[in-house]
């Protein structure tokens, strides 16, 4: 949003230059004055500095109006201060976070909150400006998410929408921000597994994006449609989930980016396979027709790996083990520098367990098995156990078990949920 109105604003003010050189000094006025009320809305303000210096090369004011300048100047003046002043305490706050992250000695968030807003006097401003608030979030969000850490936003996310969501007034100019809040909330709440309370922001994002004439409805439609159609399937609605997805590829595939689009045929694949439609799961798997390397560049390693190991799952559940064993191998091999990393050290635990599985018969029934997923792979404690690990050792489960993936993924996922809101 903001890199769409910075280059709005600065085709406005070079456009003002091109009538002021054409002595349409009347007309390049109004074109800063548009320029200035984009900038303003936007927080733009080393752009605002260029406008009001223009305007006093060029304007001729009487004393009044001069007054009204310096007034309007000065209110910049003292907003580009806090702004200013919010930069360097959204640094604090990370810096904070991540100090006590190392020391293991996490500070209540509200607590650690409160003493940056006041150290930099920002208390009031989180109150009047929605931006700032939803610059507090992304700026813990980037620190924790970068390390897969969940569980740990989600008490920063509620403790801050607690505190201040009700109090804000969020009009027209800062819907975008309720917008990317909400939207946020939801996204962590399914990562966490509150699946219901995912569903309930998911709706009011639904909600949020039809109001004003529709003006983010492109860009929200396609997160909003992926995550809702994710929070219905785990919630026992895989038909639904299904028929979302599909609605969108027929009828919406145009709003999707690029991306976007492999995504949803990624997870429509994944949904069909584990609804047991495996004719399905193939079919639309096939779709994804670049190569590893083409989906790595254009969304990323970890995205690809997915959609390796979902080829491999579908073949080894038609009973082709050869070419899923084929494939674990292959991905084993691509990947195996990825699997150094903490964060994926469980998914190249996972395939080693499906190879034996595939290699030793009586691997599947043993008490090393057991031993092996409850020391390697379900490392965290239940509610902080990461959802992705938890469907690897679902497929595992049903496999032991003989049992259903589907009924065997949302037995292990299922968490009690206590609503913070």
């Amino acid at each position: 949003i903001d890199s769409t109105a910075s280059a709005e604003v600065m085709h406005l003010m070079s456009f003002a230059d091109f009538q002021f050189e054409r002595n349409n000094n009347e007309q390049a006025q109004r074109t800063l004055a548009k320029a200035e009320v984009i900038a303003q809305e936007n927080d733009l303000f080393s752009l605002l500095t260029h406008i009001f210096e223009k305007q006093l090369e060029h304007q001729t004011f009487n004393t009044n109006e001069l007054e009204l300048f310096a007034e309007k100047k000065n209110s910049f003046t003292s907003l580009k201060d806090e702004q200013d002043r919010a930069s360097l305490a959204f640094i604090y706050l990370r810096c904070q976070i991540e100090e006590s992250r190392k020391n293991k000695r996490l500070m209540p968030f509200q607590l650690l909150l409160d003493h940056t807003l006041r150290k930099y006097n920002l208390e009031n401003a989180v109150i009047q400006r929605p931006k700032m608030l939803y610059q507090v979030i992304e700026s813990v969000r980037s620190n924790l998410l970068s390390k897969k850490e969940f569980y740990e936003f989600e008490k920063y996310l509620t403790s801050i929408t607690a505190e201040y969501f009700s109090i804000i007034n969020f009009n027209k100019k800062d819907h975008i921000y309720f917008l990317k809040i909400t939207y946020i909330t939801a996204h962590t709440m399914y990562r966490n597994r509150k699946f219901k309370e995912g569903l309930m922001f998911s709706k009011k994002l639904n909600d949020g994006i039809e109001r004003y004439e529709k003006q983010y409805y492109r860009t929200f439609f396609a997160k909003q449609k992926l995550l809702h159609a994710a929070l219905l399937f785990y919630t026992n609605n895989p038909n639904d989930a299904i028929a979302s997805l599909e609605d969108c590829k027929e009828n919406h595939w145009e709003l999707f980016s690029l991306k976007e689009q492999n995504y949803l045929t990624l997870n429509l694949s994944f949904y069909y396979y584990a609804n047991q439609k495996l004719e399905q799961a193939l079919t639309i798997s096939q779709e994804l027709q670049h190569t590893d390397g083409w989906y790595e560049k254009k969304i990323s390693e970890e995205w690809a790996l997915k959609r390796s190991i979902m080829d491999a799952l579908i073949q080894i559940d038609f009973g082709n083990e050869e070419i899923g064993l084929t494939k674990i191998n292959s991905i084993t091999q691509r990947h195996k520098e990825l699997f150094k990393i903490d964060l994926y050290t469980r998914v190249g635990f996972f395939l080693k367990l499906i190879r034996r599985v595939l290699m030793e018969p009586n691997f599947i029934n043993s008490t090393e098995l057991d031993l092996l997923i409850q020391n390697n792979l379900m490392t965290l404690p239940e509610e902080k156990e990461d959802l992705q690990a938890m469907s690897f050792y679902a497929w595992l489960k049903a496999r032991k078990t003989k049992t259903n993936y589907y009924q065997a993924l949302l037995k292990t996922t299922t968490r009690e949920e206590v609503s913070h809101y």
